[in-house]
């Protein structure tokens, strides 16, 4: 058993990390790399609006822990699934008919999850095993953060916590770690005495998941963040997000141990692989958006010029160059595009976009994605000088 204190409330127990369920997750972290997965409502996916009037799904929390495992020297791949409105016992209906691949397949699609969901999920082609078979998730530690819009519909906090309790049963069950964050209540703006009867179920509610395993103590957390950080009180700007990943991670990383994940440090970054034939190289992580994330994030080394200006490309860790580009796009091309992009090559799209005309290398931050989208504040370049 073990106990979690300070950011991750407690003390608690977890019973899943008996010696019989870490024998079955030996082996678990595939290739070295922490499978990372965040299910919830719109803290882990939301809409934001573009400059044209679109709108795109953006994951900044779960982005943000991604990037800050990364920057500690883990190795992450992400799952984010997220539902604005999205209740505990909705979700829970899901994650008994398929996995967390299929429910974030869902979730990208924007589709509501009010109605029927078998029906939903076989109008999307996703599979679905159903409540009657057992499978193996690909993930190795789950996040869970719901609650909030389940106290909005007048729902008892002991009824909530049923839900989230059978939420975490259902994952260790299929070889996940959970950790459940608390229910978060509302932003400095509003006082908490504006709304009595939900101040009390989210104590109701919070105080019976302390003692259920390692919980993720929201209110701690983002007490120590500014007020210009929150969004109607009810959200958060992505640079907030951004800091309150940082926080998390700081709270979850002295449990990983006792999660069966093994303490690292962030490795002294190898010299650019010989293939890529340059003297330095980025690396570019973040995305908002999850289903670029994984074609977008990782290397690239330098690769000549463009319009006077380096250009680079995308490299593995042998060298080996990849579809992916990052050039210059001077104003006498157009003005859509003036400025710096990133995207294939072999059509010279930019599926990302940074306005400054005058930088005379990528900027690091300010990065438009999709590239008439919004300023994603996650996407992050970071440049690495190589010897020779």
């Amino acid at each position: 058993r073990v106990t979690g204190v300070s950011s991750l409330g407690g003390p608690c127990s977890a019973p899943w990390c008996a010696s019989t369920h870490t024998d079955r997750r030996a082996g678990a972290m595939a290739n070295g790399v922490l499978r990372l997965g965040c299910l919830g409502d719109s803290w882990v996916s939301d809409w934001r609006e573009g400059l044209d009037g679109s709108h795109h799904l953006t994951s900044p929390l779960s982005s943000a822990l991604r990037s800050s495992l990364e920057a500690r020297g883990w190795e992450v791949s992400l799952v984010a699934a997220g539902f604005p409105g999205g209740k505990a016992s909705t979700v829970l209906e899901l994650a008994e008919l398929c996995d967390l691949q299929g429910i974030s397949k869902l979730s990208e699609t924007g589709r509501s999850i009010k109605g029927d969901l078998p029906s939903t999920l076989y109008e999307m082609g996703i599979y679905t095993p159903g409540r009657w078979r057992k499978w193996t998730e690909e993930v190795d530690l789950l996040i869970v953060i719901l609650g909030a819009n389940d106290l909005n519909h007048n729902v008892p906090g002991a009824e909530i916590v049923g839900c989230l309790r059978n939420i975490r049963r259902l994952y260790e069950s299929r070889g996940t770690r959970v950790v459940m964050a608390s229910i978060g209540g509302a932003g400095p703006g509003i006082p908490t005495d504006e709304y009595p009867e939900f101040e009390e179920q989210r104590r109701v509610a919070n105080s019976m998941l302390q003692s259920d395993g390692l919980l993720i103590d929201s209110d701690q957390l983002t007490d120590r963040l500014g007020a210009d950080v929150w969004v109607e009180d009810w959200h958060l700007t992505p640079g907030g997000y951004i800091t309150l990943a940082e926080y998390m991670v700081e709270a979850l990383l002295p449990h990983f141990p006792s999660l069966g994940f093994l303490s690292r440090q962030a490795p002294e970054r190898p010299l650019q692989p010989s293939g890529c034939g340059a003297r330095a190289r980025l690396h570019v992580a973040g995305c908002h958006i999850p289903s670029w994330s994984s074609a977008l994030v990782g290397w690239y080394a330098r690769h000549g010029d463009f319009r006077g200006r380096p250009m680079y490309r995308q490299c593995d860790r042998e060298g080996r160059g990849g579809s992916l580009v990052i050039f210059f796009c001077s104003e006498g091309q157009g003005s859509k595009w003036a400025g710096w992009c990133l995207g294939p090559e072999h059509r010279w799209e930019c599926w990302a976009r940074h306005e400054d005309t005058n930088a005379l290398t990528p900027p690091q931050r300010g990065w438009r994605l999709p590239e008439n989208g919004p300023v994603d504040e996650t996407l992050v370049l970071s440049f690495e000088l190589c010897s020779g």
